[in-house]
């Protein structure tokens, strides 16, 4: 479904939405960070009552072939407060890559990043989830296909 052009079913856009709202604080807890550390790319904190409420926006992404307007959920949070040896963050994303594993996941290695490194996995209905770990941050990036309307 990813890089799809068409809108999902009302159905397959219900799925999509609550996979998002689940992989992505399970992805956070899944740290072992202390998720009030986590914070969104415009400076709010990541909260439990945020995640409850589902409170984030749909973001424009394209044009469905009719012309109706795509959209899609992502997230980004980032924590800055970390100092990390590489053997420590490589420990983050080896456990990270063996709790997907053991979830079903294909999980892709992204390559290194600036020091540090980068995973990610593809669900069936299109949601990417990345992680990455490195000397000063962890990063957690959730965002479904192109395929919601509002």
């Amino acid at each position: 479904m990813q890089g799809s052009s068409r809108v999902a079913s009302a159905e397959q856009q219900r799925v999509i939405v609550d996979e998002f709202w689940s992989l992505f604080p399970g992805t956070v807890e899944a740290t072992g960070t202390d998720p009030s550390h986590f914070v969104y790319a415009g400076g709010a904190i990541y909260t439990a009552e945020r995640i409850a409420e589902r409170g984030l926006d749909y973001r424009s992404c394209s044009n469905d072939v009719d012309g109706t307007s795509l959209y899609m959920l992502s997230a980004l949070v980032r924590d800055t407060s970390q100092r990390n040896s590489k053997d420590e963050y490589q420990q983050k994303v080896q456990g990270m890559r063996d709790l997907w594993e053991s979830q079903g996941h294909e999980v892709l290695s992204v390559g290194p990043v600036s020091a540090g490194a980068e995973i990610k996995f593809v669900t069936d209905a299109g949601t990417e989830v990345r992680y990455s770990a490195g000397e000063h941050a962890e990063i957690i990036q959730v965002q479904t296909a192109c395929v919601l309307s509002k």
